[in-house]
């Protein structure tokens, strides 16, 4: 989600809409995601004085205006490129970090009935493959896998619980140790790769993207006009548990994150001086 501060707002004080319908999520009160930009007409942001019909947070109104078809047909392809080979290097790497990032898509809209229904569609993908350098963690060596911490400072030596004493020497026995944690030291964590201790490594971090627009507008007469738009995303994005191991692959998950917005607006002018405006709006996001 997104979040701006507005007039001294808290960050999630503002509420998004989507054509005019409610795109906030329950959740953390931030906004949903939003069509692609050559899916968007417009971005209308009020900061102050806006009327009763807006009154619900202490900061902005953000809407979001979805594109129309005409009674020209129009498309557009787009693609943006990010690559490692075109990037530098982090000053304390020896190689560049891994990306290779795709976001491409398109959009179509046009006549269904001239001068009377029209619709727009668009599509988008993200693919981004990158890694994250990570350089602090601090992994047992081997001799401290074997229960040996003879290396370490007298304070730091382990304890024996059963006697509330420094092991001897510094070292747990070996009929002391715990197979199950020997195991996910073996297999889970691997070793310092640097003279200092530490391990020096990239955690590989994967998202994929993507999401749909369908708008369909239709005169009815020369007064009154209705449209719907719906809207679906998903993103599928491993990322690193905010534990603070720094290690790559023990703390990595997968979030498989949905979003649908459904809206539907009729538009009726009464009058030169009378409009009436009715809209009904459908979202709904979850996360796996």
């Amino acid at each position: 989600g997104n979040t701006m501060n507005v007039n001294g707002s808290r960050s999630k004080n503002s509420t998004f809409l989507l054509d005019g319908g409610f795109n906030t999520t329950l959740w953390r009160t931030s906004d949903q995601a939003a069509p692609n930009p050559d899916a968007t007409q417009e971005i209308q942001i009020i900061t102050n004085n806006f009327s009763a019909q807006y009154g619900r947070s202490s900061g902005a109104v953000v809407n979001v205006v979805t594109r129309s078809g005409t009674n020209e047909f129009h498309s557009g392809l787009f693609e943006f490129l990010r690559n490692d080979k075109l990037n530098a290097r982090n000053f304390f790497q020896s190689t560049v970090s891994p990306l290779h990032q795709n976001q491409f898509g398109g959009t179509l809209g046009g006549p269904v009935i001239r001068n009377r229904t029209f619709f727009f569609g668009s599509y988008e993908t993200l693919h981004v493959r990158s890694s994250q350098f990570v350089n602090s963690a601090l992994p047992p060596t081997e001799a401290e896998r074997a229960g040996n911490f003879s290396s370490q400072p007298t304070k730091n030596w382990p304890n024996d619980p059963r006697t509330g004493q420094p092991f001897p020497n510094g070292s747990i026995p070996a009929n002391r140790l715990d197979p199950v944690a020997q195991s996910i030291l073996e297999k889970a964590i691997p070793l310092p790769n640097l003279p200092d201790g530490r391990l020096q490594a990239l955690r590989p971090l994967a998202s994929n993207q993507s999401q749909a627009t369908v708008k369909v507008d239709h005169m009815l007469g020369q007064s009154q006009r209705l449209s719907g738009t719906l809207f679906y995303l998903t993103n599928i994005n491993n990322q690193p548990f905010d534990g603070g191991v720094n290690i790559p692959d023990y703390d990595v998950f997968a979030i498989h994150y949905h979003q649908w917005n459904a809206v539907v607006n009729h538009t009726w002018t009464i009058s030169p001086t009378l409009l009436n405006e009715i809209g009904f709006t459908f979202t709904r996001d979850y996360f796996d």
